[in-house]
């Protein structure tokens, strides 16, 4: 817990740095993973859902933005959930299109395609990897 005003306002400006740098990471990823014929509403839909938390987020600060703790929690919800996401960080897919760019033949970068697009067969994937290293060169 924060001793001082110091901490506090430090502690909100490293959430904020981090806030920026994973609002602007999440759709270059999302952009990356997806395909071209999407690249519009994915970014759309980051944006709508990054507007979208801040209203909910801000809604349910206010029963707790109190003097007695209560902003405490909130704190402590923000860090609980930049925990969830380092967790699960790991699970995440690698980009096809960086993987086929260092290397076209990347068997991995075929597999992620086939999790991501839910391809079923090796002909799609192939055909799918083509098509994102067309797409890079452009």
């Amino acid at each position: 817990l924060a001793p001082n005003m110091g901490w506090i306002v430090l502690a909100r400006f490293v959430v904020g740095i981090a806030s920026g740098m994973a609002s602007t990471i999440g759709p270059v990823y999302l952009r990356e993973v997806g395909p071209k014929s999407l690249a519009g509403a994915m970014g759309t839909l980051t944006q709508l859902s990054i507007t979208s938390g801040i209203l909910v987020a801000d809604l349910l600060a206010f029963p707790w933005a109190t003097p007695d703790q209560g902003w405490r929690r909130l704190f402590g919800f923000t860090a609980a959930l930049a925990g969830v996401q380092l967790v699960l960080s790991p699970f995440m897919a690698e980009s096809p299109r960086w993987s086929l760019t260092r290397d076209s033949a990347s068997k991995e970068a075929r597999e992620a395609l086939r999790k991501l697009r839910g391809l079923r067969s090796e002909e799609e994937a192939e055909r799918a990897a083509r098509e994102v290293l067309r797409e890079a060169r452009e």
